[in-house]
């Protein structure tokens, strides 16, 4: 009896092992339960909005996916998080990719666009710093910006150049860390700061004015994209093509009802007013920094290499498809 029952076991054991192999099924992880999955923003921005909303209404949860959100601390420590393995995706300046490639560093692609044009506003409390309409106007002042190599660093150099403006002479950058900015401008050791939102629409609450806006002097630009490895994109696409879904209805709400992307801001956000969340998302909408859809726009990203190429963080410019995937963002867009 103790034999037949053995056998009995093995025998049960084995078409078991057979099932699994035959389903594909994986004792790690049971089909009904959510995949757990890590995106690191750069930081906590309400220029990156489509991501809270994505998380705060469910269009995670709705794929199936439970979403851990870090910061990264700066572009290529969001970029050095994916690549570890620390995180599977990325949200940050998607330049970085290109540039760590140059340098030999993991293949990688941008799969989605979450800022779609310089997100930056210039903003001042000195009432002699009139209303900046062109680069050249910059001239005499003293701007204070997130450091190299920070876009808003390259931003700034930019300008300057086409403004005919040499730094140091007739302008001047005080480089400081994320969130220093606008204490450069109360301390008066800048008379303009760039800056992001919701700081910008603070700042104006606070009695600040904005003087120049970089998202209407560029237009399309690759500011912020979501990005993976090329090797997390051939292992898993479909939750590369999951997370891309969530984004791109999240984007789609920022546009058809405002008011529920103010209240998801505020949940990001709780120590800012409803009135500043208000004012920065209004901003953003009809200044177009939230793109419409996912989709990675050709111009724009080109323009973001030539920037890179222009400030030497690139050597040279690429086609889009090399660092480009708008294979998931295309399907996202045309729905179930």
């Amino acid at each position: 009896m103790r034999a037949h029952s053995r056998c009995a076991v093995l025998g049960l054991l084995g078409v078991a092992v057979v099932c699994l192999l035959a389903q594909g099924c994986s004792t790690d992880q049971p089909p009904d339960q959510k995949k757990t999955i890590t995106i690191c923003q750069w930081g906590q921005s309400l220029i990156y909005l489509p991501l809270y909303i994505a998380q705060e209404k469910g269009y995670f949860a709705d794929e199936n996916l439970e979403v851990r959100i870090i910061s990264g601390g700066g572009d290529d420590l969001t970029w050095a998080a994916v690549t570890s393995g620390n995180a599977q995706f990325g949200i940050a300046d998607p330049t970085m990719v290109a540039i760590q490639a140059e340098q030999g560093g993991v293949p990688g692609k941008i799969v989605g666009t979450i800022v779609g044009r310089v997100a930056f506003w210039a903003v001042t409390l000195d009432p002699a710093v009139k209303t900046i309409e062109k680069p050249a106007d910059f001239r005499g002042t003293t701007v204070a910006c997130f450091k190299f190599p920070n876009t808003a660093h390259a931003l700034a150099l930019k300008t300057f150049q086409k403004g005919g403006l040499s730094v140091g002479k007739d302008v001047n950058i005080v480089p400081v860390n994320y969130g220093a900015v606008m204490a450069q401008l109360r301390s008066r050791q800048a008379n303009v700061a760039m800056v992001l939102e919701p700081a910008a629409s603070l700042a104006i609450s606070e009695g600040a004015r904005i003087v120049y806006s970089y998202p209407d002097d560029w237009g399309s630009f690759a500011f912020t994209g979501l990005a993976t490895t090329q090797d997390y994109i051939d292992k898993d696409p479909e939750t590369v093509a999951k997370v891309v879904r969530a984004l791109e209805r999240a984007m789609r709400l920022t546009h058809e009802n405002q008011e529920e992307a103010v209240a998801a801001g505020q949940k990001a956000f709780p120590d800012l007013s409803k009135e500043v969340i208000r004012m920065a998302v209004a901003r953003m909408i009809s200044e177009k920094t939230l793109p419409e859809h996912i989709i990675v726009d050709a111009e724009g990203w080109q323009k973001a290499l030539q920037l890179c190429v222009d400030v030497e963080k690139l050597k040279q410019t690429y086609p889009t498809e090399q660092f480009v995937d708008n294979t998931f963002a295309k399907r996202a867009m045309e729905g179930p």
